[in-house]
């Protein structure tokens, strides 16, 4: 995976289009999608602006290390855990916690 593939992965999450993208961080659509095809370094504000956004670390999302820096500590901790689970076991806790927090959100 490289920047653009972590990138795309964290709108689809958090269901943000390359027009809202572009609209929230002041560049034109069209150079956001030329950006996605040509997958050239980013510059430092780019990145700065996206992780801001997506509440993600700069360094996640140039290297796919460390995740959870932008989270508070608490959730940073139950991250951590949470990677020691393998396969579907891990699947169901995250399923698990999102219908949980929608839940939340909603009531």
């Amino acid at each position: 995976m490289n920047f653009w593939d972590r990138l795309r992965g964290e709108l689809e999450y958090n269901c943000i289009t390359h027009k809202e993208l572009a609209s929230k961080i002041n560049i034109q659509k069209s150079t956001l999608e030329q950006r996605f095809l040509r997958q050239n370094s980013p510059d430092a504000e780019f990145v700065y602006q996206c992780s801001k956004l997506l509440n993600v670390s700069m360094e996640w999302l140039l290297t796919g290390e460390n995740p959870t820096t932008n989270l508070p500590l608490d959730i940073q901790k139950v991250a951590h855990e949470l990677l020691t689970v393998e396969g579907k076991k891990r699947d169901s806790i995250i399923s698990l916690i999102h219908n949980q927090v929608e839940f939340w959100k909603n009531n």
